[in-house]
Formats: structure tokens, C-alpha cells, sequence
């Protein structure tokens, strides 16, 4: 843990910001790639629903978008 917090110390100095999207965010294609998409009740489409990897910006420049699951619209009960 403590070379990953060195790390990101250095990148940070550097101009290096991580994205960490969290889940239930809104998807934004501007920083989030999404990987999946599931029907999962109790969300809505276009909500985050799992993060498989950070993303990385530099400065105002995307170096590597966070890969997410987002929600698609849940299946009608019918």
C-alpha cells in the first residue's frame, strides 16, 4: 500500500488525477468507458454499477478512461 501511495503522490505532482468513479454515479462517456450493461433493480439506466479499473487524467487531457458496468433500463414487469 505504501508504494501505491507513493505512487499516486508522484503522479499527483506531476498533474497525474485518478478516476475513481463511485458506484450509482451517473455514466459520463467524457471520463467513464463502459464495459457492460445490466438490468439491476432499484437503479436507473445510465447508472454506475460496478468499476473494474480507475481512470487517469493529466491535467485536462484523458490519459485512460475508468472501465465501468452501467445500469440499462430494467425489464418491464410484465
Amino acid at each position: 500500500a505504501q508504494r501505491v501511495d507513493q505512487f499516486l503522490a508522484i503522479a499527483d505532482k506531476h498533474g497525474i488525477k485518478v478516476i475513481d468513479p463511485a458506484i450509482g454515479e451517473r455514466f459520463d462517456p467524457q471520463s467513464h468507458e463502459a464495459m457492460f450493461e445490466a438490468p439491476v433493480p432499484g437503479t436507473r439506466a445510465g447508472d454506475i454499477i460496478q468499476v473494474m479499473a480507475n481512470g487517469f487524467m493529466l491535467h485536462d487531457r484523458l490519459l485512460r478512461a475508468a472501465q465501468v458496468g452501467v445500469s440499462s433500463t430494467p425489464a418491464s414487469a410484465g
